[in-house]
């Protein structure tokens, strides 16, 4: 595996006492307990767009996609890049209602605006 392009990984759910979903780190944020370096490293490196996939939607993918929209992070998700562990579809369009109430935006990794995207 070529890793000549990754610059830093961040690990999260390191910490047993609690569950991390999110890139970002645990839901306890007050006070913050096994916080993932994920914010200040987006800050440092000048990030305003963050692009989402992976599994699980209805977990990982929607606890990192609000926790980046709450962070100011314009927020994206590459919907047919990700997979939900429930997949009846009520419960599906629940968790794409509840990212989209924080302003996360939904792609197609074919569409013209996912190109756009990864441009200047």
């Amino acid at each position: 595996m070529n890793v000549s392009l990754i610059d830093r990984i961040i690990r999260k759910g390191e910490d047993p006492r609690v569950e991390a979903y999110s890139g970002f780190g645990p839901d306890f944020r007050k006070p913050a307990v096994a916080m993932t370096c994920m914010a200040d490293v987006l800050r440092e490196h000048e990030i305003k767009r963050v692009v989402i996939c992976g599994i699980a939607t209805d977990y990982c993918v929607k606890c990192t996609a609000i926790d980046s929209a709450k962070g100011g992070f314009q927020t994206i998700v590459v919907e047919d890049a990700t997979k939900a562990v429930d997949q009846d579809e009520d419960a599906q369009l629940r968790v794409r209602n509840a990212m989209e109430a924080h302003g996360v935006k939904f792609v197609q990794s074919t569409s013209e605006e996912f190109g756009s995207l990864l441009g200047p």
